[in-house]
């Protein structure tokens, strides 16, 4: 594993689409912190709250469908 997904082709295609919210939801953030942004607006702000919680579903549609055994990362071994 060198930082590709793996898994079946469902599998790869939910973390690529994970990969494209999470990198929706940095350039949200970059954006609102913008001095030129009225960040009193709710309504903006939970877009940036609706695209954490896509990228958390997908994680969760990841793991359901992984068909490898899910090791939490306190128990991965590393090599480095």
């Amino acid at each position: 594993y060198k930082g590709q997904p793996q898994g079946n082709k469902l599998v790869i295609s939910l973390h690529l689409a994970r990969c494209s919210a999470r990198a929706a939801e940095r350039k949200f953030w970059q954006v609102m912190d913008d001095k030129n942004v009225n960040k009193n607006i709710n309504d903006i702000q939970m877009i940036g709250i609706y695209l954490n919680r896509i990228s958390d579903m997908l994680f969760s549609i990841i793991r359901k469908n992984s068909k490898k055994k899910w090791i939490p990362l306190a128990k991965r071994k590393t090599n480095y």
